[in-house]
């Protein structure tokens, strides 16, 4: 017995030991933000514990946990002040898992979405839908311009993910050149895109911009439904470049 209790305390002491952390603060590149978390003193590579992404005036604008390099439990994140929430919600094994919110720029939920089940519980925009617009949708081997049950809905908000993350072209930028791309692409009908296609440019780096956020930061939508099913169409983007 004394035995099995010696090597028991043993596992538990190494184990305890292997969980043992490191605090790292460290600059993103290309940012003027910074993130703090704790990595596997074992590994030093491995995050483990609380995680912070700091934005102006040392504000906290993303805060979550991580379990031995994976996402875990609890992730918020805010605007770029600090002040408004964007989304919140929980990560397991680093994946979202149950009841998501996104927020708009006024800080009002836009979107709730259940992860679990893959439900969309609730959309702000629904208030505002046209019901009158038309959409090119794929059926089978058929291509039809018609009007949908509803909307395909983006997991998020969209004018938050592209805020966020669109970078004005340097080169449109020297030039003084404002003005929209606008964007094709195919919401499939699992929630996916592909087919991205330039249908309006402007040139001066802003094409290959706007494709890149939308490909990168617009990816997971609820589909459209047509007929109450699911169905592939196709939607038009524009993506506005203003300066300032």
């Amino acid at each position: 017995m004394n035995k099995l209790l010696t090597i028991f305390f043993s596992i538990a002491f190494l184990t305890c030991k292997g969980q043992e952390t490191k605090k790292i603060t460290k600059d993103i590149k290309g940012t003027q933000y910074k993130e703090v978390y704790s990595v596997l003193k074992s590994d030093k590579i491995t995050r483990h514990g609380t995680y912070n992404k700091i934005g102006f005036n040392n504000t906290i604008i993303e805060s979550g946990y991580y379990k031995l390099g994976l996402k875990d439990s609890t992730w918020i994140s805010y605007n770029w002040n600090g002040i408004k929430k964007l989304s919140e919600g929980i990560y397991l094994n680093n994946e979202k898992t149950g009841i998501w919110e996104y927020y708009d720029f006024k800080g009002e939920i836009e979107v709730r979405y259940n992860y679990s089940t893959n439900e969309l519980l609730f959309n702000k925009k629904n208030e505002f839908l046209d019901t009158d617009k038309e959409y090119k949708v794929f059926v089978n081997n058929d291509t039809l311009r018609t009007i949908l049950d509803r909307e395909p809905v983006f997991i998020g908000s969209m004018f938050n993910e592209l805020f966020k993350n669109i970078k004005y072209p340097a080169l449109a930028r020297e030039n003084g050149k404002s003005g929209k791309v606008i964007v094709s692409f195919v919401i499939d009908k699992n929630g996916k895109t592909k087919n991205h296609t330039i249908i309006h440019g402007m040139g001066y780096g802003c094409d290959e911009e706007a494709l890149r956020v939308i490909k990168e930061y617009l990816t997971f939508w609820s589909p459209a439904l047509y007929q109450e099913k699911p169905v592939d169409i196709e939607y038009i983007l524009p993506v506005t470049f203003k300066l300032q």
